[in-house]
């Protein structure tokens, strides 16, 4: 994260401090964690630190009732710990849990309907766009479209560190968006392939 001048030992540090955070929480393996209205970079530190204790992140993109879900904790901006105190947590964590690729990742909700999507199916399509786009080690990224989908967990949180690449609002090498001057506009509503500029990044929907 350049503009927060966020290196990758400090992101790593941010997760291990949300971990242990969390597990003081009662949070173990398996438990469903959601995430409502937490921005980035403390959405993506939670979203690894949720992964690296086993856990399973809930988004949620419509109102559907949170009382239908059976989920173990809601992290919004109520209940996130301010940054002095999640300073205050070690730094190092040690995980107990050897987390598996077909595992669940991320249960997201859309339209009161809800898909799991494994740690592979995540890595995968990660992977698709970083081989179909040729994106380079060391480049920078601006991802702008809300964090209440797959796509940015894919794109925002993800890609990044798979790639070696960095998020930065500053002259960006490749910009995604919706409905704007972006390199590659995402389309979450489509029917057909066709030819646009600027390109357009199709998401199929689940």
């Amino acid at each position: 994260f350049e503009e927060k001048k966020i290196t990758n030992i400090e992101f790593l540090n941010s997760i291990n401090r949300y971990c242990n955070w969390l597990v003081q929480k009662g949070v173990s393996s398996g438990d469903k964690i959601v995430l409502s209205d937490i921005k980035s970079p403390i959405f993506d530190s939670l979203c690894y630190a949720i992964w690296s204790i086993g856990a399973v992140l809930v988004i949620i993109d419509d109102k559907i009732e949170l009382k239908k879900l059976d989920y173990k904790l809601i992290i919004d901006l109520n209940s996130l710990p301010d940054s002095k105190t999640i300073d205050s947590y070690s730094s190092k964590y040690i995980t107990t849990k050897n987390v598996l690729l077909n595992d669940a990742a991320v249960e997201y909700y859309h339209n009161e309907k809800g898909i799991i999507l494994s740690h592979y199916n995540l890595l995968i399509n990660t992977y698709g766009i970083l081989k179909e786009l040729n994106i380079l080690h060391n480049e920078t990224l601006q991802i702008t479209i809300p964090n209440i989908s797959t796509t940015y967990i894919v794109l925002h949180t993800i890609l990044p560190l798979y790639a070696g690449t960095s998020i930065s609002k500053t002259n960006p090498n490749i910009t995604f968006g919706i409905d704007g001057q972006f390199d590659y506009n995402i389309q979450f509503e489509w029917k057909s392939f066709r030819d646009t500029k600027p390109q357009s990044l199709y998401v199929l929907p689940e």
